[in-house]
């Protein structure tokens, strides 16, 4: 998009591709709105079901913690796809990816941060709005982008803290290891 000549000289490939997504897509559109959702499991499995019941967001933020917490507190209690209870990090590597994910919130701008950031929130997407409580199995998709978030601060402190002496460079190393 910032080369402008060069989408202009692409403009009908992308019209073409617009039209048959559209096309594509209608179908479904079609389906979704004549039944008031987006498929046939939606009532089964989504937590809108619950909110409307409830009358608030709270199932939808009570899966938001569950979410977040399986990295750092507390894991699924389904046994078959994870130990029991047992949280998807270790200390060091929570705390790595905590950090690396505040520092990409406060610089979300940055394109390397921005992937983080969303991949994470779109790789959730299977577990977050669940009626079932969050679990490694849902959140599989998100392993790449926590290992991410914590390598991404790692790598900004070699290039901050390294530049200096050897010795600090070797100490981040084993660190890390």
């Amino acid at each position: 998009l910032r080369d402008r000549d060069g989408f202009r000289r692409k403009a009908l490939a992308w019209a073409l591709f617009a039209v048959s997504f559209l096309l594509a897509a209608v179908p479904y559109l079609w389906d979704s709105l004549s039944h008031g959702a987006l498929g046939r499991r939606e009532s089964e499995v989504a937590v809108t079901q619950l909110i409307q019941r409830e009358g608030s967001l709270r199932p939808f933020f009570s899966n938001l913690a569950a979410a977040s917490g399986m990295f750092n507190r507390r894991g699924d209690d389904n046994s078959q796809s994870n130990f029991e209870n047992r949280r998807m990090l270790d200390d060091l590597t929570g705390i790595l990816f905590l950090l690396g994910l505040f520092q990409a919130v406060r610089g979300w701008r940055h394109p390397a941060r921005f992937l983080g950031l969303w991949g994470l929130a779109a790789f959730s997407l299977p577990s977050v709005p669940s009626i079932n409580r969050a679990h490694a199995g849902r959140m599989l998709g998100t392993t790449p982008f926590v290992a991410f978030l914590g390598g991404m601060l790692l790598c900004d402190l070699w290039e901050k803290w390294g530049r200096g002496t050897r010795r600090l460079r070797g100490g981040m190393v084993l660190l890390a290891l």
